[in-house]
């Protein structure tokens, strides 16, 4: 049997939540809530029982050039290294605010910021100690159902708090990370692999591989 890439077994693990977390995935868009620790340990569990045995020193582990940050992830298959960053953003009314994707590409050294990620993994190098090193970040998305009144005053961009379909969310991203319109923000390194989106539970992904 041929081996699973990498991104098909996010693609897997993102379908096992979709058909076995419902009860859950539903909770966290009826109540406006990101909880990514969460899903930390549904992926964790999820490689563990399938494809690597995974120890303490896997989990938040400092990049071997700045011993002074942390990366959720690290894993190896294949005799390749894997890291990965994991989020988990909320789109749509949160508070009686409105969310797009954009802040959390755009909102500086916020601990959900995107781009800060990107040029984390960047600094990574992509061979190391003759070992390839692959730097992913792995974002789930929950949506609101509709947005509250607070939220639907009348925006002439109201589509962008909606997520309509995977096609839709592929669009979305793709054109923030090709924006360079903001000095500073262009997202070189970072490149759409995979996406999905279930408008039933209003949840989805999307996986950005990050290389030089």
């Amino acid at each position: 049997m041929k081996e699973e890439k990498f991104e098909e077994k996010i693609q897997n693990f993102y379908l096992h939540l979709a058909a076995t977390k419902q009860d859950y995935l539903s909770l966290f868009f009826n109540l406006q809530m990101q909880i990514e620790r969460w899903f930390m340990g549904e992926l964790m569990k999820y490689i563990n029982d399938r494809f690597f045995e995974m120890g303490i020193e896997n989990r938040e582990v400092s990049p071997p050039n700045d011993k002074r940050k942390k990366v959720d992830l690290k894993i190896e298959l294949n005799s390749e290294a894997y890291w990965i960053e994991l989020k988990h953003i909320f789109v749509g009314c949160q508070h009686g605010n409105k969310f797009d994707l954009k802040p959390y590409f755009y909102n500086g050294e916020d601990s959900s910021n995107i781009a800060k990620d990107i040029k984390k993994l960047l600094n990574i190098p992509n061979m190391l100690d003759q070992q390839i090193q692959n730097k992913f970040i792995l974002v789930f998305l929950s949506a609101n159902k509709s947005l509250d009144e607070r939220c639907n005053a009348s925006d002439k961009n109201i589509e962008n708090y909606y997520i309509k379909d995977k096609n839709d969310l592929c669009i979305k991203i793709n054109k923030i990370l090709c924006d360079d319109s903001r000095k500073g923000n262009r997202f070189e390194g970072g490149k759409l692999l995979s996406y999905d989106y279930n408008p039933e539970y209003r949840f989805g992904y999307f996986l950005i591989e990050v290389k030089k």
